[in-house]
């Protein structure tokens, strides 16, 4: 988590999130895995939230199979080798206005 601000005379606080996964076969066979997670979403005008990256390239995901719609949603799809261990890494980026604060805080501690 990094927090900054951007803009002329400092007119947004920019919240950069990275989020890393890791995850461990411990098979004797090679293994196909789906890796689900959330990048937030907004229902504010003025805030946006913007998905930077994922590595490995991660699909949207609405959970439309499961019968219950999320948003924000993402799908990292892996094939591991027997023992291989991976990680997924997703970066995503919130605008606020400076006038405005996370509720809770703008820290996730």
């Amino acid at each position: 988590f990094e927090e900054r601000t951007q803009g002329l005379f400092g007119g947004d606080t920019v919240l950069d999130h990275t989020i890393t996964l890791e995850v461990r076969s411990r098979l004797s066979r090679p293994a196909r895995l789906e890796l689900l997670e959330r990048v937030p979403v907004s229902g504010e005008k003025d805030v946006e939230v913007k998905l930077v990256s994922t590595t490995p390239e991660a699909t949207p995901y609405d959970q439309r199979d499961r019968g219950q719609l999320v948003e924000g949603g993402l799908c990292f799809g892996l094939e591991l080798a027997p023992g291989e261990k991976r990680t997924c890494t997703l970066k995503y980026r919130v605008t606020i206005p400076s006038k405005m604060a996370l509720q809770g805080g703008n820290r996730r501690d």
